[in-house]
């Protein structure tokens, strides 16, 4: 039997926005629809996401929102998407910062694992991770829904 994968536990999905945020930090985070990421059922189910090279490279914790994202390298929205946290004059106050600290992969177009929970998309705009298999997209730090238009299936384990 294989060593299993390394994963950071105790991320949480927010049913606000629909989007994975990271609980520990959650007093920190920003939700695109609010106020705070919502925790309430952090109690009933957690998600861990990979931190080595099991699946999609370049997503990472937003020190500023707490959520997922995906970075598709280099400066400025097109790349790194828009954060909801409050925003400074500057043009760097508008896109996410990444916590240099842990890398994180997720498991992308992955439908034969069992263990893993289907569903999740990245947002075109905000590039947040967030969950699709609802009626509603989520709030989008940009307005409006969620935008899954180009975005690959993803999926991560539920603990």
């Amino acid at each position: 039997m294989g060593a299993e994968t390394k994963r950071n536990r105790g991320w949480a999905w927010c049913f606000k926005c629909e989007c994975l945020f990271f609980i520990d930090t959650e007093w920190l985070s920003y939700c695109p629809a609010g106020g705070a990421h919502d925790e309430t059922f952090a109690a009933t189910f957690m998600y861990g996401i990979n931190t080595e090279q099991t699946g999609e490279s370049g997503w990472w914790r937003c020190v500023r929102c707490q959520g997922l994202y995906k970075d598709n390298g280099g400066l400025g929205l097109m790349n790194t998407g828009e954060c909801p946290a409050p925003q400074g004059a500057s043009a760097f106050d508008k896109v996410h910062s990444c916590d240099q600290s842990i890398r994180y992969f997720v498991e992308k177009n992955n439908t034969g694992d069992q263990t893993l929970q289907q569903g999740w998309r990245r947002c075109r705009y905000c590039h947040l991770l967030f969950f699709s298999g609802h009626s509603t997209q989520g709030k989008c730090a940009k307005g409006a829904t969620h935008d899954a238009t180009d975005s690959a299936f993803y999926s991560i384990y539920v603990y």
